[in-house]
């Protein structure tokens, strides 16, 4: 926290009043806001009362709900702690970018399934909201290789043998006999 010290801008300005010589003579700073002639408030002053505001603005939004980002990588999960609370309803908001499972009432997982970012909800039996925050799915870079052949892109997932994968920008008929796949093959593990 800055603390503004006046003493000084009472010997610069040689003010006259009743007040400074007592604030002159005790050795300890006053942290209080003097106004100029032309109602200016000091510039020690201003970053002070920011200081001040910020600091009462988090005591009274201590209360409300943890806001963050999560962050997770496409086809990884990852548990979200619910500290301040039993978790009773969970909305996520595009389920196409990610997948919410809660296991309890005081954890629920994110799957990545598409990389986007859209948002988390959590809400106590009360309908107090326990978290708020983005969710941001990203891709694996570094296992991902984009093979550009006469203009058209091809991705492949290279861990350790190259796998071809879906991405956003690759050449139409390429995407579409991957995609196809891939829902071919989410029917079969639906079918277990």
């Amino acid at each position: 926290m800055h603390k503004y010290d006046c003493r000084k801008d009472i010997q610069r300005r040689q003010l006259t009043s009743a007040f400074a010589p007592q604030l002159l003579a005790n050795s300890k700073p006053y942290f209080i806001m003097q106004m100029g002639v032309s109602g200016r408030r000091e510039p020690g002053m201003r970053k002070a009362l920011q200081v001040i505001s910020a600091s009462l603005a988090v005591l009274l939004i201590s209360d409300m709900a943890e806001a963050q980002q999560i962050s997770i990588e496409a086809n990884k999960s990852i548990g979200v702690p619910i500290r301040n609370g039993e978790a009773s309803s969970v909305v996520i908001g595009n389920p196409n970018i990610a997948d919410v499972a809660v296991h309890n009432e005081n954890l629920v997982f994110i799957t990545g399934r598409t990389f986007g970012t859209t948002n988390l909800l959590i809400y106590d039996i009360n309908g107090k909201q326990l978290y708020s925050g983005d969710v941001v799915v990203t891709t694996s870079n570094h296992s991902v290789v984009v093979v550009n052949r006469a203009g058209e892109n091809r991705t492949f997932d290279c861990a350790p043998n190259c796998e071809a994968i879906l991405a956003i920008g690759d050449e139409a008929a390429y995407f579409a006999r991957n995609f196809e796949q891939t829902e071919g093959l989410q029917r079969l593990n639906a079918a277990d």
